[in-house]
């Protein structure tokens, strides 16, 4: 499965048309253009997609199309693309999407503020510097909902697999104005209130655009948001936690004396040319046998995919290792976990025993991927539309995701403090044979 930001770049243009709108110039279109466009969206994609209405029905999604071609007249082009957005979701499924992330086409704006969703609630979890009283704030209101419904209205605009996905995807466009928007519950003009509470206080800010977005990824902290100068939540009190210390990396190890853990962090699921995949594979499992690391921890929670083919050398190399028992082998997890990372994850709990931590993945087990884009003739709007179905997980497996058998959601506090509950609940996990020799040496006799 490709990964998402290559395949933007990388993919040819399997509808080929006029040329794309300049960023921002959609306001030049006519109602006639932006429903050429809609036409061509409601033609190509079924046709592209293998099962386009397996998660809505056919009948739905075709007055879906046809209420939005009625609208087009009274909306303003933020609001049709919005549609769009809303139309490419209801396919039901993270590949097919519409993207401002990945779309400058689209000349859509970002609110100085970078929500994300904690275990305990919605918080501003980075803000420019003009904005840093407001970080570390739990968001309470965006725009005319309370934080929980406009969530809800917002996850309807986002493609998405799952709740996991949705969690991930959705506090990033709580932050784009025009989003807010076409959602409803904010004005046109890009100014936006939110009710906060922080140290005890509520209260409530208008905040205005800080800038346009540019393309980039959207890992589970990242975003298309510019950040140089940001202050995050963590860097007030704490250093930054081991998984959070070298993101760009495709892939990293190191031994953790402290706790007997060698630890592999795998971030896309692709290969370096200075250093393939697999002899990374095979150089760390060698020298992870070697060290007196007691468990292994593969970390792939901020894994959004790549190309499933470079999933191989690693899950080899683990099944050769010592660490392939019960107990020894962990896998961390999360909303962050999507496309050929979701693959990974089920060849290592077919081929392997690892033992599952952290949330739930974003993608399901069997998924709609390998995405291709369809360029809209008129807007120059590119839609990412899946071309085939991964049945990798067995084709009785109808789970909406892969969930952890030791669930360790990030709370805010947790996150503020440089806390990682995933890799606590390794550090803290005895299997049954090591609770009994713990209980032998304290003399107690086991049940």
């Amino acid at each position: 499965m490709r990964f998402l930001v290559a395949s933007a770049l990388a993919l040819t243009t399997c509808f080929v048309a006029a040329p794309p709108a300049a960023s921002g110039d959609l306001a030049r279109l006519s109602t006639a253009q932006w429903r050429h466009d809609l036409e061509v969206l409601a033609t190509e994609l079924p046709r592209i997609h293998p099962h386009p209405f397996h998660a809505v029905a056919e009948a739905d999604w075709r007055a879906a199309a046809a209420s939005l071609a009625a609208e087009i007249p009274r909306l303003k082009p933020n609001q049709v693309a919005v549609g769009l957005m809303r139309l490419v979701a209801m396919i039901g499924e993270g590949h097919t999407s519409l993207n401002p992330l990945y779309r400058p086409e689209l000349g859509f704006h970002y609110l100085p503020i970078r929500p994300y969703l904690f275990s305990d609630g919605l918080y501003v979890r980075a803000a420019d510097r003009a904005h840093a009283a407001l970080v570390g704030a739990k968001i309470l209101l965006v725009g005319t909902l309370p934080a929980e419904e406009a969530f809800r209205a917002v996850s309807a605009i986002v493609s998405h697999d799952n709740d996991a996905g949705a969690s991930s995807a959705v506090p990033l466009f709580l932050a784009i104005p025009e989003v807010l928007n076409g959602a409803g519950i904010a004005p046109e003009d890009g100014a936006v209130v939110f009710g906060f509470e922080k140290d005890g206080r509520r209260f409530t800010e208008t905040l205005t655009p800080a800038g346009v977005l540019r393309p980039g990824g959207h890992g589970v902290l990242g975003s298309a948001f510019p950040t140089g100068d940001w202050i995050d939540a963590r860097e007030v009190r704490s250093p930054l936690p081991l998984w959070l210390q070298d993101p760009a990396n495709l892939y990293w190890s190191r031994y953790l004396p402290e706790s007997k853990l060698y630890y592999i962090q795998l971030n896309a699921v692709a290969s370096k040319d200075d250093d393939p995949i697999e002899s990374f594979a095979s150089r760390v499992l060698a020298e992870a046998e070697k060290s007196p690391a007691e468990k292994l921890v593969l970390d792939v929670r901020s894994n959004g995919g790549g190309n499933s083919f470079f999933n191989r050398p690693l899950v080899k190399a683990i099944i050769r290792s010592r660490f392939d028992q019960p107990g020894s082998f962990f896998v961390i997890i999360g909303r962050g976990t999507f496309s050929a990372a979701q693959n990974l994850v089920n060849d290592l709990t077919h081929w392997t025993r690892p033992i599952l931590v952290g949330e739930p993945t974003a993608s399901n087990p069997n998924q709609y991927g390998d995405h291709e884009p369809l360029r809209l003739p008129e807007s120059g709007l590119v839609v990412m539309v899946s071309t085939l179905y991964h049945q990798t997980a067995g084709p009785q497996d109808h789970r909406q995701s892969t969930a952890p058998q030791l669930p360790a959601g990030l709370s805010f506090a947790q996150y503020r403090d440089g806390v990682d509950p995933a890799m606590d609940a390794v550090s803290r996990y005895h299997s049954i044979a090591e609770a009994h020799k713990v209980l032998d040496r304290l003399s107690i006799k086991a049940p």
